[in-house]
């Protein structure tokens, strides 16, 4: 069992220091500043943007697996970017279009992934089931299910019931996202790469929290990476307007020499970015208890496990330390479609359970 005393010692020790804000804010600056109402780009520096988008693209492609069998090639070239792997159908309404992505060779999704070799398994492992594509899977045996609830879909799983091409997607949030906004924001106050860290997040420029990004004509600078999270998230955790009020404020306190209140807001960034990830994995787990058919619910349960494995890339500040991380990731260790037959849910529960205790979700 996961020790939860200790997490709300320090779920505690958090909220404590965020009261402190409000002291630390009062207090003169170390010179007169103004924060800007939307995040200012003072760079054209394109690579974080672009790999957000590849990311995406690939994403797109390993989802076709459910029709037919993927090419390995194309999976590593896409990891890669070599021999022009992105198409039209990977990247059709993005920023970047194919061409522009293909023409960008030194920016790839491997140079920018922490353990390269274990995230890119899991899109390997797409790959080697999609061969199963037109068999009809099952507990032992790899192929496709129909989800009928809430949406109708096809689903391609692993003999375990995973669905790697889900794993993938939501491991890379943590392993290039994550990892690329917190390699970025270590050295803001030295090299001025706040937009960077944005664009790994995956906000657009002019993000406004209440806007709706998802009802066509959806516009091509939308919400996606990490940022593509919150519109799923409760409004009572206002996760969105909080980061992107602390990319505004803390670029400016830094450049204004302010680094007391940059500081304070580079934590606040790396907490709610955590916590969205942690608070969709919860989302996901719930939702594998709540649907009906077996595909939904696995479906569901690969989403929360791809999230579990990007919370691997967390920060040091995180309020889950190393030994409960393992834990949390041991629930998953079983086969899945044990998982969501288990009547009593005791896996899922725990690890829902460890979210919402510890993230105060």
């Amino acid at each position: 069992m996961i020790r939860m005393n200790l997490f709300y010692k320090l779920l505690s020790f958090f909220l404590i220091s965020l009261g402190m804000v409000s002291c630390v804010k009062d207090k003169p600056f170390s010179q007169p500043y103004s924060v800007p109402a939307v995040f200012k780009y003072e760079n054209t520096d394109s690579s974080a943007k672009a790999r957000v988008i590849m990311m995406h693209s690939m994403r797109n492609y390993l989802a076709i697996s459910v029709d037919g069998t993927l090419s390995q090639e194309i999976v590593d070239s896409l990891w890669a970017n070599k021999g022009k792997p992105f198409t039209e159908e990977m990247a059709p309404d993005f920023v970047y279009r194919d061409s522009v992505l293909n023409r960008m060779t030194n920016i790839t999704l491997l140079s920018a992934t922490t353990n390269a070799d274990s995230i890119k398994g899991y899109a390997d492992s797409v790959v080697a089931d999609s061969r199963y594509y037109n068999v009809a899977g099952s507990n032992g045996v790899a192929g496709w299910q129909m989800q009928s609830t809430p949406i109708s879909a096809k689903r391609l799983f692993s003999k375990e019931g995973i669905a790697y091409n889900e794993v993938w997607a939501h491991a890379m949030l943590g392993a290039m996202a994550l990892k690329g906004v917190q390699a970025q924001l270590n050295s803001a106050a030295a090299s001025k790469t706040w937009e960077l860290a944005y664009d790994y997040t995956g906000l657009p420029i002019d993000y406004d929290p209440a806007k709706d990004y998802e009802t066509a004509p959806v516009p091509k600078d939308r919400p996606l990476s990490i940022a593509g999270c919150f519109s799923t998230l409760p409004d009572s955790l206002n996760i969105g307007a909080r980061v992107y009020e602390s990319f505004r404020r803390g670029k400016a306190a830094l450049y204004a020499g302010d680094t007391r209140i940059g500081g304070i807001d580079i934590g606040t960034i790396y907490f709610n970015l955590e916590r969205a990830l942690a608070a969709t994995a919860a989302i996901h787990l719930d939702a594998a208890k709540k649907y009906t058919d077996i595909a939904g619910k696995l479906n569901e349960l690969s989403k929360a496990y791809g999230l579990v494995i990007a919370l691997k890339y967390r920060y040091s500040t995180s309020l889950i330390s190393d030994e409960s991380y393992w834990l949390l990731r041991d629930l998953f260790k079983e086969n899945f479609y044990t998982l969501v037959q288990d009547t009593s849910y005791a896996n899922i529960n725990e690890a829902l359970n460890f979210l919402k205790a510890v993230y105060g979700l």
